[in-house]
Order: structure tokens, then sequence, then C-alpha cells
């Protein structure tokens, strides 16, 4: 298991294989994290309700918590952790990923 922070909060990887990822990702109350979109990675979220939502390449997206509870999310996606293109930040990580 690995646990990567971020200004939102933390991604933790279960498990990594050549072929997909799952991670949590937990965000704080009242954070977000980037308005973003992959070239090929692609993902599936489950939410704590239980609602699953897949996120095909290039489809922009952003996960928000306007709550005042932390949220954590599983993510299953392919394996290309390293494809994201930032397109708004509230942390000023626009560009690659950083």
């Amino acid at each position: 298991m690995k646990l990567i922070k971020k200004p939102w909060g933390y991604e933790k990887i279960l498990i990594k294989t050549k072929n997909y990822v799952i991670k949590i990702l937990h965000v704080n109350s009242k954070h977000r994290l980037s308005k973003q979109y992959h070239k090929i990675k692609e993902e599936t979220l489950i939410y704590p309700n239980k609602a699953i939502k897949h996120i095909p390449p290039r489809k922009i997206h952003r996960i928000e918590n306007n709550s005042n509870k932390s949220l954590d999310i599983i993510e299953v996606s392919t394996p290309f952790l390293d494809d994201v293109v930032r397109l708004e930040d509230d942390y000023k990580r626009v560009g690659g990923k950083k």
C-alpha cells in the first residue's frame, strides 16, 4: 500500500498491476481535485452511497467535496497514473501531473 499526499487530501494505492490500479481518494472537507482529463487513462469511481461513475479517456471531470466531512472514493483505473492534463487547479498545478 502506498500513500501519496495531495493538497486536497491523499491517494492510497491499494493494488497496482500491469493492467489496473485500485486506490482510495480521500478528499478533505471543502476541497476539490483539478479540473482535468486523461489522454488514455480510464477510470471508474465508486462513491460511499454506491453511485458509480465511469470516466472514459478525454472526458473532462472534477471531483468536489462540498460537505463538512471528508469523502473517500474508490477508484479503479487503467495503470497510466501519470496521464493527467490539468485545466484548472485550486493549488496552481495547471498542466501535466505534479
